[in-house]
């Protein structure tokens, strides 16, 4: 909805509310709306695609005796906010080594490994409600001085981590295993098995909002200050 939709809707429910009401959106302010001011939060606040990039590297190989296998990936993905202070990135290993000792015993290892990070601004998980929730008639920036944020809820803003604050998560996570398999030669077919294998997941958070001062103005209007 256009800022001079919701205005124009705004005083029609006004009057029908109440017909001897005075408009909360003058001419004046009608003509501004229908000229340009005001705000698309949606294109203020978000991008239409978002880039993501992926690389993969892996070796094999190997002989009668020897077996080998190994890759490598990471992976960069960005956000949907203008602010690019939401992004994803992810860096996996995984390796299998088989290797037959002596005839009949066959040493296998197996490991597997992952690092990814997280990072958003402070109440990242509600901005696409608050992009939809916020009044067209508001401008980004309040008499267009860059040091206040107009509100009362201001998507711009808090899309921006140096505003809002930040949230990061960082989780590791490895699989390692080590097995032997035995052909006992004084038994035709029987095999004998052994494994041991190690499981590690860690998970790490950090939050941080920061503090925001709204002072009110006028009826239907609030500045924002950084703080």
């Amino acid at each position: 909805m256009s800022p001079y939709e919701y205005a124009s809707l705004y005083n029609e429910g006004t009057y029908n509310l109440n017909p001897s009401a005075t408009a909360v959106y003058s001419d004046e302010q009608l003509a501004a709306f229908r000229n340009g001011k005001g705000t698309d939060w949606w294109d203020s606040t978000l991008r239409n695609s978002t880039p993501q990039s992926s690389h993969n590297i892996s070796v094999s190989g190997g002989n009668e005796k020897t077996k080998y296998y190994l890759s490598v990936g990471h992976m960069n993905q960005s956000g949907l906010l203008k602010s690019k202070d939401w992004n994803f990135n992810r860096t996996s290993v995984r390796s299998n080594i088989s290797v037959e000792v002596v005839k009949g015993l066959t040493v296998d290892f197996q490991m597997a490994g992952r690092y990814d990070k997280r990072t958003m601004p402070f109440n990242g998980t509600g901005l696409f409600k608050d992009v939809q929730m916020a009044l067209p008639v508001y401008s980004i920036y309040a008499n267009d001085n860059t040091e206040y944020r107009q509100g009362p809820e201001n998507p711009v803003q808090m899309s921006n981590k140096d505003e809002a604050g930040f949230d990061d998560r960082v989780r590791r996570e490895f699989n390692g295993s080590i097995g032997l398999t035995w052909q006992l030669p004084w038994v035709k077919g029987l095999i004998a098995k052994a494994l041991v294998a190690y499981d590690y997941h860690n998970r790490e958070e950090k939050q941080w909002g920061k503090r925001i001062v709204r002072i009110p103005m006028m009826k239907h209007q609030k500045l924002i200050r950084k703080v």
